[in-house]
């Protein structure tokens, strides 16, 4: 990678998207080689090098604590033999700087650490190392520090753009949950140690290690590539709606006939293709925006079995056996679309020529003894939705790789349909089986917790006019300069008055120069200085009775909680389109 120090400057948007695509790079092969091995030591040096090329500076060390100290446990470049032995285990307290990143959790950018040594040992470091601009990057796995990156150049001072920070704060995080994983697997290696005294059960012993050991590395990849799909959705999101709203508004000045209307519609078609595979990625990641609902799923699928007839196709027989009690789910309907799709076109791509495809539900019980046997289950009361086909069947050594994003088997395809199931199943706290060998087909069983009550009816909604405004004023707020130009033009075009603000700061002043005179609030969720909620706060407190309509390209913790939007939140998923904002602007006001 070249170029990877750099302020904030102009950059054209070839440019600026080839920067975001090698800092993708550079986040993913990390990943990748974290979950290459288990060892501690490997681990760490992995991650050394993976920030160096991320942030793009010339030395790096990764510290973790123990107890009221913290032990050196790589660096890059290696340490010279004469390295103090009193510098690679120190107390916390010896080392100020590090010790604010550890106690706040959050970076620390010195300029010049030459001249800003605080302590007699940070200065001994400056003489061993080097070092001048220095950034501390907290290591954090489930709310709890475990150590610190220190980031730093030894050449001149250095300017780190924020977009580079805020990314090797996501790997940092990635690596605290590799070292963490890889320390219980010390532990677990330990505790194997131990009970391999023992004869008689020396052989369910490595039997059971193997197991544990194969699931742990299933969920850390799991983990991390669900950390990551989350890490880039919303800058990537930004991007796409910016294609994507432009792109409308071109092809809305253009007659259908002319050559540039044409082109037009290959990339609207292409940003549309992409925003899917982002959505895809976000189901995976548990990370896509929902609102559950009680469902019947002998209702809900009735509703669509003449949509996946079309979707299959006439030589497929699609069968339908619906279990003769109701079958109660708390999920998102879209997300039983997304279920069924996906599991229906599977089902397709496995039958070759004439063949059939059996849809059904039913109704288990799951108890201790049960789930003691089967990884990932617990009991309970569960609705099962069960898709089989008679088609060519999966080999035994593919089964396990099933559910990984972009594995597939076939010559075309991205490779996501079974991983965006699987996300959703995991969401809902449910989780999903597979059942098949070659040449005698296959079937998929997804179970999802039993709920009680009263079902939601399933509306299915039919394009119209796309709805304007009266006059109505809106406060936009986005950080993102070509989406809050975009979201004034399109709004303004549908007949609102809009205010823009780019910052919640800015926003606070145009709502006190306005007088609350004010009556929708569309803000973007992921903010620097203030979320979106905290703004929607403010405000709310300022002028009675105004509406808010969040906007993001995934959903922050911040107004959900796994992907779960709280109760009574409008949300607007980036990227959209004209008719998306439209709909979800006059729902928002109540209309």
């Amino acid at each position: 990678m070249q170029d990877k120090v750099a302020g904030r400057s102009a950059k054209g948007p070839n440019e600026k998207s080839s920067k975001t695509s090698e800092e993708l790079e550079v986040i993913l092969e990390a990943s990748q080689k974290l979950v290459e091995t288990l060892d501690l030591k490997e681990v760490l040096q992995n991650a050394v090098v993976s920030i160096i090329n991320l942030v793009g500076l010339d030395t790096a060390a990764v510290y973790l604590k123990e107890g009221e100290n913290l032990r050196l446990w790589a660096t890059v470049p290696p340490l010279p033999p004469d390295f103090p032995d009193h510098l690679r285990i120190a107390p916390i307290v010896d080392h100020p700087h590090l010790k604010t990143a550890i106690e706040t959790g959050t970076h620390l950018l010195i300029d010049d650490l030459r001249e800003e040594a605080s302590s007699e040992a940070e200065a001994e470091v400056v003489r061993q190392r080097g070092l001048r601009t220095v950034l501390y990057v907290p290591m954090v796995v489930e709310s709890e520090v475990i150590g610190a990156f220190i980031v730093g150049s030894t050449i001149d001072r250095v300017t780190i753009a924020p977009r580079r920070i805020a990314l090797s704060r996501t790997l940092a995080n990635l690596s605290a949950l590799t070292a963490r994983n890889a320390m219980l697997y010390e532990e677990l290696n330990a505790y194997s140690a131990e009970l391999k005294e023992s004869l008689s059960e020396r052989i369910r012993i490595e039997e059971e290690r193997a197991k544990l050991q194969e699931d742990l590395f299933q969920a850390q990849k799991m983990e991390s590539i669900g950390r990551l799909a989350g890490g880039v959705a919303h800058d990537f999101n930004n991007m796409l709606n910016v294609i994507l709203g432009y792109t409308e508004l071109a092809m809305d000045n253009l007659p259908k006939t002319s050559p540039i209307y044409a082109n037009l519609t290959e990339v609207d078609k292409a940003a549309r293709r992409s925003a899917e595979i982002t959505r895809q990625l976000l189901a995976f990641a548990r990370k896509q925006p929902i609102s559950p609902k009680i469902l019947n799923l002998n209702e809900a699928i009735e509703s669509m079995l003449k949509m996946l007839r079309r979707l299959l196709g006439e030589d497929i027989d699609l069968e339908w056996k619906p279990n003769p009690k109701p079958v109660l789910v708390y999920m998102d309907p879209t997300q039983l679309d997304q279920i069924l799709a996906n599991l229906c076109l599977n089902a397709r791509d496995a039958v070759d020529g004439v063949g059939k495809l059996t849809i059904e539900t039913e109704l288990f019980t799951f108890d201790e003894e049960y789930c003691a046997s089967h990884q990932g289950f617990l009991p309970g009361e569960y609705s099962m939705l069960a898709v089989s086909d008679n088609g060519k069947g999966i080999e035994a050594e593919q089964l396990a790789n099933l559910f990984d994003p972009f594995y597939t088997t076939k010559e075309s395809g991205t490779g996501l349909g079974l991983a965006t199931v699987y996300g959703i199943i995991r969401q809902n706290d449910g989780f999903i089986n597979v059942y098949s060998e070659p040449e005698t087909g296959t079937t998929f069983k997804a179970y999802m917790p039993r709920k009680s009550g009263t079902p939601h009816t399933i509306e299915i909604h039919t394009d119209g006019e796309v709805p304007t405004g009266n006059g109505e004023i809106l406060l936009v707020v986005e950080d993102d300069p070509s989406i809050l130009e975009l979201s004034i033009l399109i709004l303004e075009g549908l007949g609102y008055e809009v205010i823009g603000a780019a910052s919640p700061t800015e926003a606070i002043e145009k709502i006190e120069e306005n007088a609350c005179n004010l009556d929708l609030l569309l803000t973007d969720v992921v903010m620097p200085g203030m979320t979106g909620k905290e703004l929607a706060k403010q405000i709310e407190q300022k002028c009675d009775g105004v509406k808010v309509l969040y906007m993001s390209g995934y959903t922050s913790n911040v107004i959900a909680h796994r992907g779960v939007l709280d109760e009574g939140v409008n949300f607007l998923q980036k990227p959209f389109s004209r008719e998306a904002l439209a709909l979800k602007v006059q729902e928002a006001l109540g209309k």
